[in-house]
């Protein structure tokens, strides 16, 4: 793209559904990198809006998206790619692999750790480091396509902050990854719970309750749910 001459990129997601006004409205906010609102398919549906927190684990904060003027770019420090729209001549200002597409180190692991970054957050914090900033464009509300459609009234009807004041384990040991894999999928798609979720594969075949005991022993929370690999999670 960066050698074809155009001007600028509106990166899609497959699993949305976009306003049909988009471009139209991004071009006349005339910003070098701006995206629509939309929120998480999962519960509880939060905004993929952020603004940068103290906590070095965890650096960034969620927007609540209902407080932002309406019809406006604002700016913040992240949002998705889901109906971002990137000039290209942030590309051509970032140097070596800095344009590039990649995760934080420690993205993907369950616990609060550095360098967590989702690949659009990492390139929210590379772009600032060259100098540009990031908006939302709140005129601009897209759906996320999950096993419902997903958009702002799923999330203004869920008591998000009080679902984040309980830290959740889900615990799956597993000798059959594949099986696992889209049992916790399925779990965390109907759960209802913000938690965290850990599928351990049980190289050393000691067990279920002993693979559970060790991770109970090692990770503080304050609940802790045990499922097995073939278990099929119902609605919530």
């Amino acid at each position: 793209c960066l050698d074809s001459g155009i001007d600028a990129i509106l990166w899609l997601d497959a699993d949305m559904l976009y306003p049909p006004d988009i471009i139209k409205a991004y071009l006349k906010s005339k910003k070098d990198i701006i995206g629509s609102i939309y929120f998480k398919r999962a519960h509880p549906y939060d905004p993929v809006v952020y603004v940068k927190g103290k906590n070095p684990k965890k650096p960034y904060s969620m927007v609540d998206v209902t407080k932002l003027p309406k019809n406006k770019a604002v700016e913040v420090d992240g949002i998705g790619f889901g109906g971002m729209f990137v000039k290209t001549k942030v590309y051509k200002k970032m140097k070596g692999l800095d344009k590039w597409m990649r995760y934080g180190k420690n993205f993907g692991i369950p616990i609060e750790m550095k360098d967590q970054e989702s690949h659009d957050l990492v390139f929210c914090k590379t772009a600032q480091k060259y100098g540009f900033k990031i908006y939302v464009h709140t005129g601009v509300q897209s759906i996320h396509i999950g096993e419902k459609l997903v958009e702002m009234k799923d999330w203004k009807r869920t008591p998000a902050q009080n679902l984040r004041n309980t830290k959740i384990a889900v615990i799956m040991p597993t000798i059959n990854v594949e099986m696992a894999t889209r049992a916790i999928e399925q779990m965390k798609s109907r759960a209802g719970k913000v938690a965290d979720y850990f599928m351990i594969e049980d190289y050393e075949r000691n067990g279920f309750i002993n693979v559970v005991n060790d991770f109970v022993h090692k990770f503080k929370y304050d609940y802790y749910v045990y499922v097995a690999q073939d278990a099929y999670a119902g609605e919530w």
